[in-house]
């Protein structure tokens, strides 16, 4: 955001490749989703949308609102055809679970 876009992207990739595949969930996935924002707003899309896709679907990884609700991603990627895609797919899986948010009253 300072303008100095090329050196976020290296500082970012840099950070993803000490945590490698081995880091602990916490430190890693911290690292993963803040990688995935550097990315966005440098405007290397396709590169943090795919960071998005893995963290919504492998381990580790985060449900599908910490991702399709952020304005960090949906702000700055919006405009693009592969983040819709996964928006619309996230907004779904939202949706069909939210039943088991609604949980019935417990009877005595």
């Amino acid at each position: 955001m300072r303008g100095e876009q090329a050196r976020a992207i290296d500082d970012a990739r840099i950070a993803m490749r000490l945590i490698g595949d081995t880091s602990e969930f916490p430190a890693s996935l911290h690292v993963r989703l803040m990688t995935a924002r550097v990315l966005a707003w440098a405007g290397e899309d396709d590169e943090a949308i795919a960071f998005l896709e893995t963290l919504s679907r492998g381990y580790p990884g985060v449900g599908p609102a910490t991702i399709v609700r952020d304005p960090f991603y949906s702000t700055r990627l919006s405009a693009n055809p592969r983040w819709r895609g996964q928006e619309q797919s996230l907004n779904a899986e939202i949706a069909a679970n939210r039943p088991l948010l609604t949980m019935p009253p417990r009877t005595q």
